[in-house]
């Protein structure tokens, strides 16, 4: 019988490998049978002898855990024969932190969108000055709004007039402050159709695949749609049609944006947001505990990204 291997690399928050540390990796075949179980106290293993049978069999799954440490993983992993997947992942500290990139770092990086109008919207307040507020008061906050600025430039739409296909560069200005878990802006109102002509092109010509999604678990909205580019942590753009305003000229309306911990919506539901609503209910509706963690979306986007050649980072990292 052939087989395959798998090089297994560990990073961690600050996107270069990890230290020496204990770690237990687990890698189970298609069929969920443990192959491979043991200690390790590096940063890189090589999975050999893997059997290879030409079927669902050969999708693997990788996992690890360290004390003191969010487990990683991912699945599948296709192994063939006589070659080698690699699979980066990326382990980080329970405890882990922000590590914020200066203002004028930010402001140097066009492909941000002029975060100074982003931040700023119409109010007279200095962008430095917002941003390093949240810097200093909601880091979590300001983590979720780069994650999704981030996550907005690595996507390519359907050519549209008047349009660019960076779906950043047609937002506006934000709707108001950015939250742990999602951020409402404005957008050009002709950004809509040109959503919808991206989702029926179904990824051709190198665009950004994207699917309808339910609009009915956003209050209010009329319209969703998730990109599933990714096998974790995707964008997801729901337009809220009844709310119009002008700005600098440009007929805007207003859009909540989100990245989702699963791909499959049935997934999505089930393992986020039905946990979401429980953690609600026992700790109140504002608590952190019940909104997706902006450390989690930068982890499994990270390692969902190097799996497909597209590196996510984000102006930080975590410590």
């Amino acid at each position: 019988m052939s087989t395959g291997t798998i090089l297994v690399n560990i990073f961690n928050g600050q996107r270069i490998p990890l230290g020496a540390t204990r770690l237990l990796l687990t890698a189970l075949d298609g069929r969920h049978r443990n192959v491979v179980r043991t200690f390790v106290d590096r940063s890189s293993i090589e999975l050999t002898s893997l059997e290879v049978r030409d079927n669902l069999e050969d999708n693997y799954t990788v996992l690890v855990s360290a004390k003191d440490h969010s487990d990683a993983g991912f699945t599948p992993i296709k192994v063939s024969s006589n070659q080698q997947q690699v699979l980066d992942l990326m382990m980080l500290r329970r405890q882990a932190t922000f590590l914020f990139h200066s203002f004028d770092d930010i402001a140097r990086r066009p492909d941000l969108h002029d975060l100074h109008a982003f931040l700023c919207g119409d109010t007279p307040a200095d962008p430095r000055s917002l941003y390093e507020r949240l810097v200093d008061d909601d880091k979590p906050a300001l983590a979720c709004l780069l994650n999704i600025t981030t996550a907005l430039e690595q996507m390519k739409l359907a050519p549209a007039a008047g349009l660019d296909q960076n779906p950043l560069r047609s937002f506006k200005a934000l709707h108001s402050a950015p939250r742990q878990d999602r951020v409402f802006a404005w957008v050009d109102a002709r950004f809509l159709a040109q959503v919808r002509e991206t989702r029926d092109n179904q990824g051709a010509n190198g665009l950004s695949r994207l699917t309808s999604a339910p609009a009915t678990l956003h209050p209010g909205a009329t319209d969703s749609y998730k990109q599933t580019d990714f096998g974790e942590g995707n964008v997801q753009l729901t337009f809220h049609e009844g709310e119009t305003r002008t700005m600098d000229g440009v007929e805007c309306m207003k859009v909540e944006v989100d990245i989702d911990y699963f791909k499959d919506t049935a997934a999505h539901i089930m393992l986020e947001v039905v946990p979401a609503m429980l953690k609600e209910k026992i700790s109140g509706k504002d608590s952190a505990k019940s909104l997706t963690d902006p450390r989690v979306v930068y982890g499994l986007r990270w390692i969902a990204g190097r799996r497909i050649g597209r590196d996510f980072e984000p102006p930080y990292t975590i410590n």
